[in-house]
């Protein structure tokens, strides 16, 4: 429907890039579909981050996990 009520070309100047005589649907769906691919992007990496982060908790809670096992263990006097 946006595109049959809206036909007529426009021009699109970004900075670096001039295009002239585009479809004013083409340009929305464009820009919907680059918007869609930056968060997909974005959620990406940011749980990557998060896994990132919990192996390396998970990693931390071993060692003092395996600390407090060793401190809390019963001493054994030297026999000398």
């Amino acid at each position: 429907m946006f595109a049959y009520s809206n036909p007529e070309p426009i021009d699109i100047d970004v900075g670096f890039a001039k295009l002239e005589r585009v479809s004013l649907a083409l340009a929305f769906a464009f820009v919907f579909v680059a918007g869609w691919l930056f968060g997909l992007i974005t959620v990406a990496l940011t749980l990557v981050r998060h896994a990132t982060e919990k192996r390396r908790l998970k990693k931390s809670l071993r060692h003092a996990e395996a600390e407090l096992t060793t401190l809390r263990a019963p001493q054994t006097e030297d026999a000398n």
